[in-house]
């Protein structure tokens, strides 16, 4: 079964990927890529390059009015 968009993202966040290998895994696992105006993929994508952990990225969703990962 292929996993969720949100579920290669927790993934993504866990081994640390930056973004260009964040879109690779994404478009291996045949899930839409982040998109840098769409405000939560800019999340990610700021998240990634910062290198928050999944926790800290999840927290930044929620006071960003955002859906969390988990």
């Amino acid at each position: 079964r292929a996993p969720g968009r949100d579920v290669v993202l927790r993934l993504a966040l866990v081994l640390k990927l930056d973004p260009e290998e964040t879109q690779r895994l994404l478009r291996t696992a045949c899930r839409g890529a982040l998109y840098p105006r769409v405000r939560r993929d800019a999340v990610f994508i700021f998240a990634m390059q910062q290198g928050l952990s999944l926790f800290d990225t999840n927290e930044l969703l929620c006071s960003l009015e955002e859906p969390p990962l988990l």
